[in-house]
């Protein structure tokens, strides 16, 4: 990282919201802190920073918070039941009517849903024109903004993720105000996403310099595009994988539109996706499995790194409800190299400030062990996730347990009994599954009839 510059003025978050929204209370803003940037990852040492990331590290020390998240009808505990993630699924399907309407009945539920607003937004950018999709995105960005106090200066960063909804709203703001070719709009939204996360927000940062030349906006993904589709080392080398670019914009009976995207054909109710040849990220995910990499002659440590990489930073859900799918087919030897693989992934993603990808890498490691039942690595495993994931914690101690193994379910748990998010929660499990209670000084003894 190059020298400091000097200091500069403080800056305010501009609100940018033209819209009232009507809401019972406002999202709760969770202090988390303070954050430095002596302590945030920049480049090599020497490398040239942009102007932008300067006046950020000149500003000093500033907050940190979390935003409330509401998903209306899931309770917080629950994390099987994401309407969000099955009207990305839908939308993934080509039918956007559907998951149109999941989003829609969520804003009428509760319309501080801001990751609805963001996901209806998405849809309409993805789908029509900008015009629409800017007013979603900032229906978005209203709801949010109720949160943040007058004089705002604080630091919103992805890596806590109930803050994404939000950065996601003014990103794809942002790009919609590109398109609608109100550039002093599109460069104060961006500059305000990079002050809010600036390390998190590179995308935003590279829109931000090419809204300056007017060429920002001309990729599908970079309104949603995050750190999560960034490999730890591109990160520190500053170099990005290849996103999907977007569909060239055609004259059309004298209008700019987007060309859509190929449809599967309209489905009648209860008619599966599949019949009509609609392909969603998990059928082509359960294709890549099934390929017979070793006939191949593709070496172990190429597949299962490739495998982890993705495992770790994909954003679809591929294996929603099947956490152990990838690792059903290790060959025997390869758990070691599998595990190696997961765990350098998760350190060097946390060098690179990926708390959210590196938590993944460790919890992968988990489903790795639950897949092969090995039973001789899942205190481990639960030790090294503590009591912030408490799923793969959960699916260790419910393996072990139904193959008759309580005192290494009982072992499990107590692996994982540190001070965390879910560490009641876990507790609660305990006790439910085994009868033990971890936060009793001495253990109850059950009494077996």
């Amino acid at each position: 990282m190059s020298d400091a510059t000097e200091p500069v003025a403080d800056w305010v978050y501009p609100r940018f919201a033209s819209v009232d929204v009507d809401v019972a209370s406002p999202l709760v803003l969770v202090p988390m802190g303070d954050r430095d940037p002596a302590d945030e990852y920049w480049g090599e040492p020497g490398d040239p920073l942009p102007a932008l990331w300067q006046e950020v590290i000149s500003a000093g020390v500033r907050p940190r918070f979390e935003m409330e998240k509401i998903l209306p009808g899931v309770p917080p505990d629950e994390w099987d039941d994401n309407p969000i993630v099955d009207a990305v699924e839908l939308h993934e399907a080509g039918d956007d009517r559907a998951a149109t309407r999941l989003l829609r009945d969520l804003v009428a539920s509760d319309v501080r849903c801001v990751d609805a607003w963001a996901h209806l937004g998405f849809i309409a950018f993805d789908t029509r024109v900008p015009g629409p999709a800017g007013e979603l995105y900032e229906q978005g960005v209203a709801v949010a903004e109720l949160s943040l106090p007058e004089q705002f200066r604080g630091v919103l960063p992805r890596g806590l993720i109930d803050n994404r909804p939000f950065l996601r709203c003014l990103h794809g703001l942002a790009l919609c105000r590109w398109r609608q070719r109100r550039w002093d709009d599109a460069e104060a939204l961006l500059t305000a996403r990079v002050w809010l996360d600036p390390t998190g927000s590179l995308d935003a940062l590279a829109c931000s310099t090419r809204s300056e030349r007017g060429t920002a906006g001309r990729r599908h993904d970079d309104h949603v595009a995050s750190p999560a589709r960034v490999r730890p080392r591109a990160v520190a080398e500053g170099r990005r994988k290849p996103v999907v670019p977007l569909r060239p914009v055609v004259r059309a009976r004298g209008r700019h539109r987007l060309r859509r995207r190929r449809r599967c054909p309209r489905r009648r109710a209860g008619q599966p996706a599949a019949v009509l040849g609609a392909r969603p990220p998990r059928s082509g995910f359960r294709t890549y499995l099934a390929i017979d990499w070793a006939a191949a002659g593709m070496a172990p440590e190429h597949y299962w790194q490739d495998l982890c990489e993705l495992l770790a930073s994909e954003v679809y859900g591929l294996t929603y409800q099947h956490d152990t799918l990838a690792f059903q087919r290790v060959p025997a030897g390869q758990a070691d190299l599998v595990e190696s693989i997961l765990l350098e992934l998760a350190d060097e993603w946390r060098a690179a400030y990926g708390d959210y990808q590196a938590d993944e890498a460790v919890g992968l490691v988990a489903w790795l062990h639950v897949a092969g039942r090995r039973y001789s690595r899942y205190v481990d495993a639960a030790r090294r996730l503590g009591s912030d994931q408490w799923q793969p914690v959960v699916a260790l101690a419910e393996s072990a347990h139904r193959s008759g193994r309580q005192e290494l379910a009982v072992e499990v748990f107590r692996a994982a009994d540190r001070p965390g998010r879910q560490r009641d929660h876990l507790r609660h499990r305990c006790a439910e599954l085994t009868g033990f209670h971890l936060d009793d000084r001495a253990p109850r003894l059950r009494v077996v009839r």
